[in-house]
């Protein structure tokens, strides 16, 4: 984190000052000092990018443990929390710390709006959706296409340069991932007869969801792949249209407008359904829409979960996309699966399998070649 304000500061003071860096030719400090600003932001990317699932990991434990309604009241929760973080950061920041403050547009406004549609709600409901047809683990074989479909896209649209080092990198990474993630599924419905749900990239819900053990018909398990297959699309789709069009903002602004956007919608609609359903049809809401009953604790905890999910992981993931290849800040952003395995052995005493120790060695084994795809 320290490694992060640095950079970040070197990175402001080389917009700062455009006349000084103008020439680098002929001025040896400017270039020299590029050249650092420019290696620290890869160093900044990368760090930033491999510790956003970390917090995400540590919030998901805090969420399990004491969250008893359905994800979307979860995710209405988490958006306007954050969302209200988001917006005072976001003025602090252009009060005394920001260089740049760049007016808003409606046009790159409503990009960024657009991301948070296709990313948080549309996106996160298909996620959902195929957790519930298909279960964690074919959920998770379709997951890890993200970082490759996000080099795709990526290149075609970003221009961004693809490197046999790229995808060895991405290909260690996902394995291990893979690995890791599809072992703790197996012991996880084997040991309660639920899946859980960890290992989620920046805009993510919680939710236990049953596994059915019964025959499923093909058609089930079409529909699933096709939403876990579009919610990938989705998801690579917002980020790349923040990437595009949320530069000349801050981490904390590009989130305040998405998770804004997406919790205040989510809590509309269903405020809407509450009151047709008690005021029109005379009848109780569903179940998946009443708030559960929690004490000052549980709200305390699941709202340090919502912080840590929700305000650090995402600001430290759109932070690294502005300084990292796309492909490869997805590809450090799927490390939760890896970073759970201490957290879970810390909170409730799980073992450490030979299976988790190989993927954890895959996984940042591929970070190597990652790293030096970005020319560091």
């Amino acid at each position: 984190l320290v490694q992060f304000y640095r950079g970040f500061v070197l990175f402001r003071a080389y917009r700062a000052t455009p006349i000084l860096f103008s020439n680098r030719k002929s001025n040896v400090f400017a270039q020299s000092l590029c050249e650092g600003v420019t290696l620290m932001g890869y160093a900044d990317g990368v760090i930033s990018a491999a510790t956003a699932p970390l917090f995400m990991a540590i919030g998901f434990v805090m969420w399990e443990k004491h969250w008893t309604s359905s994800a979307l009241l979860l995710n209405i929760f988490k958006c306007t929390f954050a969302s209200t973080i988001f917006l005072v950061v976001s003025i602090l920041d252009r009060s005394f710390f920001s260089v740049s403050n760049a007016l808003f547009s409606f046009e790159k406004v409503g990009y960024l709006i657009l991301s948070s549609l296709l990313g948080i709600i549309v996106g996160d409901n298909m996620w959902l959706q195929a957790l519930k047809l298909l279960g964690t683990r074919r959920t998770m074989l379709v997951d890890s296409i993200k970082p490759f479909v996000g080099a795709l896209l990526s290149a075609l649209i970003l221009k961004e340069e693809v490197s046999l080092m790229l995808f060895l990198g991405m290909f260690f990474t996902a394995s291990g991932v893979l690995l890791v993630g599809l072992e703790r599924s197996e012991e996880m419905h084997t040991n309660s007869g639920e899946e859980g749900l960890e290992g989620r990239v920046p805009d993510v819900s919680i939710e236990n969801v049953v596994v059915n053990t019964g025959a499923v018909s093909s058609l089930t398990v079409y529909v699933g792949y096709m939403c876990a297959f579009f919610n990938v699309l989705l998801d690579v789709g917002g980020t790349i249209i923040t990437k595009q069009f949320g530069q000349t903002y801050s981490t904390f602004e590009i989130n305040y407008i998405r998770f804004g956007f997406a919790g205040y919608s989510m809590g509309l609609f269903v405020g809407m359904n509450r009151a047709v359903s008690t005021l029109i049809l005379k009848s109780q809401p569903r179940s998946s829409f009443v708030w559960p009953m929690l004490g000052r604790r549980e709200w305390v905890l699941i709202s340090v979960g919502a912080f840590f999910v929700t305000f650090l992981c995402p600001a430290l993931f759109f932070y690294s996309i502005f300084e990292i290849d796309l492909a490869v800040a997805m590809t450090l952003s799927s490390l939760g699966p890896i970073y759970s395995i201490p957290i879970t052995c810390w909170f409730k005493g799980e073992q450490v399998t030979v299976q988790s120790i190989v993927g954890s060695l895959f996984a940042f084994v591929g970070v190597i070649p990652l790293y030096f795809s970005l020319g560091g």
